[in-house]
């Protein structure tokens, strides 16, 4: 396995299901955007445990969604996961790929190194016709672990308007064409349609083929059309810092070595009236 490897197939994680250090996470989202609902599943994969980015791994306090929540809040729930510093970590969920990017994200933020995504998700174990349970895993042995936050996964708004403005960075956004170029309305009430100066499109819908990421041959396709260089920092942006991540995802398999998620995202920079936006 390569150093930079992110993504898992299930015949990989099938052999290792036994594996006494594995944590196996289902992150899927109930609601991703306002008035979009997605039921989790009923049957998952053996030993899953409920990983929870809409109430617990979240900072509840933001008026932001799906922001990161502080070391505390993050250590006590790994803890009470049973996750280690020695832990294999793999995420999935129910979408085939959405929002376990941003789990894996999250792990890479607090200073884990083993974690990998499921490519395809709970949909591609069901399609290998591989065994499942009825419900989350509750046999579970709370673990002492400390988080060791890594910043240069993570950047402000405060920093990279500054950064715009000097042409220091660049910056991909994955929400739809229409949105980018504010032809259609933000989902989310009170925020300006468009996007950042300087930012370029990049869908994340372009980096998925039925719920699996791309080939890397066909990821370095499409970066390589949009003259998106190594020697830069890459930063991801989308609407509230989740299909960000699947950005980030791609680009890590892609070797980049500068990848930083805008956590806030549209849901800030849109709303900040102070901050300059194109169309």
């Amino acid at each position: 396995m390569r150093d930079n490897q992110a993504l898992i197939n299930t015949h990989w994680l099938s052999e290792r299901l036994a594996y006494p250090g594995l944590v196996l996470l289902d992150a899927s989202m109930t609601e991703p955007l306002p008035g979009k609902h997605h039921a989790l599943a009923e049957r998952v994969i053996p030993t899953s445990q409920r990983f929870d980015m809409e109430r617990v791994a979240v900072d509840t306090d933001s008026a932001l969604p799906h922001t990161v929540p502080d070391e505390a809040t993050m250590q006590d729930y790994l803890s009470s996961l049973g996750v280690t510093k020695d832990s294999l970590i793999v995420i999935y969920d129910n979408q085939g790929l959405f929002a376990a990017p941003r789990a894996w994200w999250l792990f890479k933020l607090m200073g884990f190194d083993k974690v990998y995504v499921l490519n395809g998700g709970l949909g591609a174990w069901l399609k290998a016709g591989l065994p499942t349970q009825a419900g989350y895993d509750s046999t579970l042995i709370p673990s002492q672990v400390t988080v060791n936050v890594r910043p240069q996964w993570l950047i402000d708004k405060h920093t990279l308007s500054d950064a715009v403005e000097n042409q220091t960075v660049q910056v991909i956004d994955a929400r739809s064409a229409d949105r980018f170029y504010g032809r259609q309305p933000e989902p989310r009430e009170g925020l300006r349609s468009g996007h950042i100066p300087g930012a370029i499109n990049l869908p994340y819908t372009e980096l998925l083929q039925d719920g699996y990421l791309l080939s890397p041959h066909q990821l370095k396709r499409t970066f390589y059309r949009l003259k998106l260089s190594h020697q830069r920092p890459l930063i991801t942006s989308c609407g509230s810092g989740v299909t960000a991540c699947i950005l980030a995802l791609a680009a890590y398999e892609l070797e980049f070595t500068d990848i930083r998620v805008y956590d806030g995202s549209w849901s800030e920079w849109g709303a900040d009236e102070r901050l300059p936006i194109e169309s």
